[in-house]
């Protein structure tokens, strides 16, 4: 069985059904996509995989930002699905108060990721739809770029300066497997009782904690103090055995030993018979 973590593991380990002969891995993130995105700098990335270059530009912070899309009610009836935490009303109180942090933060860029399309019982919220509208001033200016939702999810992650999820989706953690800050935010107060405070640095609740926490990782918060927050047990246990590594080569490595490679250059895989 392969994992992501310690803590999922834990996670695992507390389930009802657990074989005794299983066998566990841990490889880091479990997205299965091509992480070669978030193996070079940041500048870097954006420069590969997005097109953009920063140089001799504003010096813009670019923000990643990965959403949900809500089950509507009509939806929840025909897949028999009780109330979820992720909400339409929660859905697009994230939005409006991203776009109250354009507003707020002039210099930052937003990478928007959605989940999925539209889909009848997944509709993406007003606010969204605003966010992403290519008539509107942020697209215009480049302040948006609305990525589709087929989108390797590592392209944004590896040319963010921070990353900006829901709780508590896996994006967020990938971002931190690859140095990347994150926020968890949740606008609307849902997540406040839950089991991961020695995350509590990087989840936002409600706008102005959203502001205040952003202001600190994109402008205040020190490399050292960052890779410090890294580097605590507490969240160590919440990435991959060796953050910073490609995913597929852990699970190459688990597969077919310490001989299994990925190629920098390619991304192909390779292992001695």
């Amino acid at each position: 069985c392969w994992l992501w973590s310690e803590h999922h593991l834990s996670l695992w380990r507390s389930g009802e059904i657990r074989p005794s002969s299983m066998r566990y891995h841990l490889i880091g993130p479990a997205m299965m996509a091509d992480a070669s995105p978030c193996l070079v700098g940041r500048a870097e990335s954006r420069r590969r995989f997005l097109g953009i270059d920063d140089t001799g530009a504003t010096a813009w912070r670019t923000v990643a930002v990965f959403d949900l899309n809500p089950v509507n009610k009509e939806g929840r009836k025909v897949l028999q699905l009780g109330p979820l935490p992720i909400t339409e009303e929660f859905v697009e109180a994230f939005y409006q108060q991203l776009l109250r942090l354009l507003e707020a933060l002039p210099d930052i860029r937003l990478l928007v990721k959605t989940k999925r399309q539209d889909h009848p019982h997944r509709l993406k919220p007003p606010a969204q739809k605003r966010l992403v509208d290519p008539s509107s001033e942020w697209v215009r200016t480049g302040r948006v770029i609305n990525l589709a939702p087929d989108t390797n999810p590592y392209i944004p992650i590896g040319a963010a300066d921070l990353t900006i999820g829901v709780p508590f989706t896996s994006p967020v953690l990938a971002g931190l497997h690859f140095g990347r800050p994150g926020l968890f935010h949740d606008p609307l107060g849902t997540a406040l009782r839950h089991h991961y405070h020695a995350l509590d640095a990087i989840i936002s609740h409600g706008y102005d904690d959203l502001e205040k926490k952003v202001r600190y990782w994109l402008y205040d918060c020190a490399p050292e103090a960052a890779q410090a927050f890294l580097d605590r047990p507490e969240t160590q246990r919440f990435l991959g055995p060796h953050p910073g590594m490609d995913p597929a080569e852990e699970f190459g490595k688990a597969l077919w030993g310490e001989s299994f490679t990925v190629s920098p250059a390619t991304g192909g895989l390779s292992h001695a018979r």
